[in-house]
């Protein structure tokens, strides 16, 4: 087995050893006796919302702060969290007879102001949950040991409160020697005269702190699932067409990702904003069929005094295609004017106005011209996260991600709170004591549990616990965000074959500190969670990534099944890949040891983990090190194809001479790198294509010239035919100044029949008029065993502006009866294999989307905005 640097290296144990494990003591993990400091919480209101945001997750899947404590001023409460058992390493059978170790203690406990015991993580907690009541225990035990915790963090992080004086409202500015209020004095002299010349106009609609229902909009920033060759075809049901090229370039022959844009060969369908527009991938672009997503659009006066709620327009955030089925994922923003606080219960699981719904349509029969045939439509709770349809597009699995607010929990016990001003600490938590015991925890508890709107039963979402390990017992000031669960989890697995008024759905679900990044398989799905670890005493930081495993069941639903443990970070889903029962994955491990000089060390690895046979732990079997042991390079992309992984290294450096390797998975116990080669460039996408037959590598990337401070688009061709050795085989280097969104945006990569279609943006420069002009276009190159070359361009019309609400598609190409169609932003362009334009359709035919509307404008006076729906009432908006 290779060298176990997860636990014999980085976490040393004499007591224990992977190879040799203790026998299981019972299947509880436990972890050591120690517990963590938080850092100071934000004293605005806007902070503690923030705060909130992370806060009953730990609570809710537990990772709760840690109260060393031994100050005079927090004598009084040095007692209120502990670890309650001793340290021990238990070793827990995943099912095929392997173990998986977890170091720590069994309970996080806390002794006042509330007596609570939260279980420690360990694989158990994909048992779920018999009755939901249980559910409300967890939940209720796990707030009472954060009301505790919390205490302990704002007596002490937030002892300026001790300074308050009530009789002085500008006492914050007074302790800090300025007074802000000259600053804002001034500015609204300035802003007031430059107003006096801006045309007045209706004010625009300004969120208001009351929302209706519950995420804020998650980042999109999604890349996917591991890796086959592109010269695969998938054909949606339909069947391949020769001389064509139209299927999605995902990573999985079983799973079809989210995108905007999808073709089946015989339509193209295109995300337009609030409309969904179908034509003729073969034939004229002239006729199209136009389909209005669902969703009213209200506009409200933000300073009335009615209650009103103002909805966004809808907003397609992903198509599922597939086996005469269209699936959309429609998101629009709701926010509520005119109500007071007192008006409603403030949700604690929240998405902050995100109205989301799923809509299924016909595609079997497209009558262009015609909107398309609606088949169902549902409603989700929580905001889009991450989805895939499988099974041949029979289903589409959609996760949702809704936020942790308890900042109406722990309102009244936060030191900003005016009851507090000018009291010592030792008052402090004598009188937030008091407060806390009188909050209703419980009910709070029942409240969360209500918000999660489980479509069934509780069986199904994994079970609340605490994630502080064991590794981290001599870390310091630890922020609280980063141990607390953000967000609440939900995957819909919905049967859209069957969706004929109403969909089919089984629900599953897990409180999780950052879930941002699904891995999704057909039959797996893998939830990340990273958290990290900052060690204020020796100034080094680094992260730590929970694993929660979800399998599909005979049922044909996810439910939580493993649990997994690593150091590092996952940045990209595109680091995980599962094969023959074991998850293969590449966290990234930077270390800082030093924030003062900025030295930093890179622990890049590749870990396979296996996964149980029906639920239970993910065991660690295999372990290698990637780029040599001096950990100056980090894993910057990465490709798994069958036994084998191609890994790109890069640094921070910008040096030439990068590492590229090949690692040998064929023995999961013994991952091992068998070839590498050097290169001039950093690689953000790998694809293994087939070229006349040989296997190589094409890599997609940055070359950094440092003598002249420019940077260059760079494509790569490696013979990894014999991956002992590879060979670059060819290189080509674009103009200074091009980039492509190839680098983060996968979907956008078409290889077929040895061509290359990539988009590339950029300035060109011309050397006779001494001028740059931007250039937007798909660049096709010819690809041979030998080289790279670019064959013709095809160029899209630029865009500049930004608008408040705007639709624009992004860059994808497909290739239908040797006829090649490229769409970005605005345009769909035509042209046959040698670049001739057959055709040239512009989306925002009737819409003016790509226009910035009049009601949405920046001019003189900053800070005013000015929202016009052709009313004649005007507002001064100056302060």
């Amino acid at each position: 087995m290779a060298e176990n640097y997860l636990w014999d290296n980085q976490y040393p144990n004499p007591s224990s050893d992977l190879e040799n494990p203790s026998p299981p003591a019972n299947d509880i993990a436990e972890f050591p006796n120690n517990r963590v400091q938080g850092r100071s919480f934000s004293t605005s209101r806007a902070g503690k919302l923030a705060l909130g945001l992370t806060a009953v997750a730990a609570v809710a899947l537990g990772v709760v702060l840690g109260l060393n404590s031994s100050s005079d001023k927090t004598e009084v409460i040095q007692a209120a969290s502990s670890a309650s058992t001793v340290n021990t390493v238990v070793a827990e059978n995943n099912g095929s007879g392997k173990t998986s170790k977890f170091i720590g203690q069994e309970f996080e406990t806390s002794s006042g102001p509330f007596e609570a015991k939260v279980k420690m993580v360990s694989p158990s907690i994909t048992n779920g949950y018999e009755t939901c009541s249980d559910l409300e225990k967890d939940i209720t035990d796990a707030l009472k040991l954060y009301f505790s915790d919390y205490i302990k963090s704002e007596a002490e992080n937030s002892e300026i409160y001790a300074n308050c004086d009530p009789d002085n409202e500008n006492w914050y500015w007074e302790f800090y020697g300025y007074d802000d209020y000259y600053y804002h004095d001034h500015y609204n002299n300035e802003t007031s005269e430059a107003n006096e010349t801006v045309t007045k106009k209706k004010a625009m609609p300004r969120s208001s702190i009351k929302q209706t229902r519950s995420s804020l909009p998650l980042s999109l920033q999604k890349q996917t699932r591991s890796s086959n060759r592109s010269g695969r075809t998938k054909t949606n049901g339909n069947g391949a067409k020769e001389g064509s090229g139209f299927e999605q370039n995902s990573q999985n022959d079983n799973v079809n990702e989210k995108d905007k844009v999808v073709s089946d060969g015989t339509f193209i369908y295109a995300a337009y904003g609030d409309v969904l527009q179908v034509w003729s991938a073969d034939g004229s672009t002239e006729e199209v069929s136009i389909t209005q997503m669902p969703g009213d659009v209200k506009d409200c006066d933000w300073n009335t005094t009615e209650p009103c709620t103002s909805s966004s327009k809808p907003s397609i955030q992903a198509l599922f295609l597939g086996n005469g089925r269209l699936t959309a994922v429609v998101s629009q923003y709701l926010y509520d004017y005119g109500t007071s606080e007192t008006d409603q219960t403030q949700p604690i699981i929240t998405d902050y106005g995100t109205k989301l719904a799923v809509v299924v349509y016909d595609v079997s029969d497209v009558t262009l011209g015609s909107p398309l045939n609606e088949l169902a439509h549902k409603e989700l709770p929580g905001s889009f996260l991450d989805g895939g349809s499988i099974g041949n597009g029979d289903k589409v699995v959609i996760g949702t991600s809704a936020c942790i607010d308890t900042w109406p929990a722990t309102e009244d016990i936060s030191r900003s709170q005016p009851q507090y001003c000018g009291l010592n600490t030792t008052a402090y938590i004598e009188l937030a004591k008091s407060t806390a015991e009188s909050i209703s925890v419980e009910s709070i508890a029942k409240q969360m549990v209500t918000e999660m709107e489980l479509a069934n039963d509780c069986s199904s979402i994994a079970q609340v616990s605490s994630m502080l390990e064991g590794s981290v017992d001599d870390a310091h000031d630890l922020t609280v965000e980063d141990f607390l669960f953000r967000s609440f989890v939900q995957l819909f697995t919905l049967d859209v074959s069957s969706a004929d008024g109403v969909i089919p759905e089984t629900v599953s679900g897990s409180f999780s500190p950052y879930g941002f990044n699904l891995y999704i398989t057909d039959d797996f799905i893998a939830l990340p969670s990273s958290i990290y670890i900052y060690n204020s005493t020796t100034g080094s930081s680094s992260y730590s990534t929970f694993i929660l495993g979800f399998g599909l069941s005979a049922d044909g639903d996810f439910k939580p099944s493993s649990f997994g443990h690593i150091p590092g970070e996952m940045y990209s889903n595109y680091r995980m890949d599962k094969k023959d029962g074991y998850l293969r994955i590449m966290p990234s491990e930077y270390i800082s040891t030093d924030e003062v000089t900025w030295t930093s060390t890179y622990l890049s690895k590749i870990s396979v983990l296996e996964l149980p046979s029906t639920s239970g732990a993910m065991s660690l079997v295999g372990e290698s090190r990637l780029f040599g042991e001096n950990g100056s390079h980090y894993v910057s992309s990465s490709r798994f194809s069958g036994d084998l992984a191609f890994v790109s290294g890069d640094d921070y450096k910008y040096e030439n001479q990068l590492p590229f390797v090949v690692v040998d998975l064929s023995d999961p116990t013994s991952p091992k790198t068998v070839g590498s080669l050097k290169a001039d460039c950093s690689f953000s996408y790998l694809e293994e294509i087939d070229v006349n037959g040989a296997s190589y590598i094409l890599g997609i990337g940055t070359e950094t010239d440092m003598t002249i401070y420019e940077s260059f688009l760079v494509l790569a061709l490696i013979d990894v035919s014999t991956p002992s050795e590879p060979k670059l085989a060819a290189y080509h280097k674009s103009e200074s100044g091009s980039y492509t969104d190839a680098t983060y945006d996968f979907l956008s990569i078409r290889y077929f029949d040895g061509s290359l279609i990539i988009p590339v943006s950029g300035y060109k420069y011309n050397e006779t008029t001494h001028t740059s002009t931007y250039v937007n276009e798909f660049v096709v190159y010819n690809i041979s065993e030998t080289g790279i070359t670019p064959v013709f361009n095809v160029t899209h019309p630029t865009e500049n502006s930004y608008c408040y609400y705007d639709a624009a598609v992004p860059p994808r190409s497909f290739v239908v009866n040797s006829e090649l169609t490229t769409i970005k932003d605005h345009t769909a362009i035509k042209t046959d294999m040698a670049g001739n334009v057959l055709s040239e359709m512009d989306l925002d035919k009737g819409f003016d989307y790509s226009v910035c509307p009049d009601y949405y404008y920046y001019d003189v006076g900053y800070p005013v905005y000015a929202y016009n729906d052709d009313s004649t009432e005007e507002i001064d908006d100056s302060t």
